[in-house]
């Protein structure tokens, strides 16, 4: 098992905001994917389906992908991604930035965050 939480000062220094990296989903579940990254066997993505353009499916357990890193989870030790699929459709991704601010109303609360 990797030890994401030892490792996560030098993940965040070797795959800073903006890196393109590619992987394989490792996991999958309903908000999204676990994505273990190339050459960075102590780094976990998660690819959020928050991210993901409706006209899109989350990708299978075992598929390769690319992406690009959009943030760090420092409670967690998790890289969030956007795949690169994803992007292809960007018009339909949400407009919202970490750390922006948005009016409007909560209509969900998870572990993950709210919508």
């Amino acid at each position: 098992m990797p030890d994401v939480a030892s490792a996560w000062s030098e993940t965040v220094r070797v795959l800073p905001v903006g890196t393109r990296i590619a992987g394989e989903v490792v996991g999958r579940q309903p908000f999204g994917v676990f994505l273990a990254i190339d050459d960075h066997p102590n780094a976990m993505g998660l690819a959020r389906i928050d991210r993901m353009p409706r006209c899109m499916e989350l990708p299978a357990v075992g598929q390769r992908v690319t992406g690009d890193v959009v943030w760090h989870a420092d409670h967690n030790h998790q890289l969030g991604v956007v795949l690169g699929e994803w992007t292809e459709h960007e018009d339909l991704l949400p407009r919202i930035l970490v750390g922006q601010m948005a009016d409007g109303r909560v209509t969900k609360i998870a572990s993950i965050g709210v919508s």
